[in-house]
């Protein structure tokens, strides 16, 4: 993947987005500070204070089990939105992202693809 197509991403609308909704206008620190969920997270519990799905703490883990914590907070997110989608707002969500590849290859293109569905 190239450092250009992560740049545009982390430039874009977007993380703008998300970046105006952090408690005292944080700026993401690239890429990777998206890859552990909690920054979506929390940008998440501002619309929805009580969600179902809650994530997991990724301190002191590494690889594969790291992979599996992010896979991990990454559905709880999916389905904490479907659940919005669905029962407050009625709609259906059709292109949900792979949990699994944002946890185990984040950084690869197809993680960065995955990134672009939330």
């Amino acid at each position: 993947m190239s450092t250009s197509e992560i740049e545009d991403f982390v430039n874009g609308a977007l993380i703008s987005w998300i970046e105006s909704c952090l408690p005292r206008n944080e700026i993401i620190a690239g890429y990777v500070s998206l890859l552990d969920g909690t920054i979506l997270h929390s940008v998440y519990l501002q619309i929805d204070p009580e969600p179902q799905f809650h994530p997991v703490k990724l301190k002191n883990l590494e690889g594969l089990s790291l992979a599996q914590a992010r896979s991990r907070n990454f559905d709880a997110i999916v389905k904490n939105l479907r659940n919005l989608y669905d029962e407050e707002l009625g709609q259906t969500i059709l292109s949900l992202p792979d949990c699994s590849i944002l946890g185990q290859s984040p950084e690869s293109r197809a993680g960065l693809d995955q990134m672009k569905l939330l």
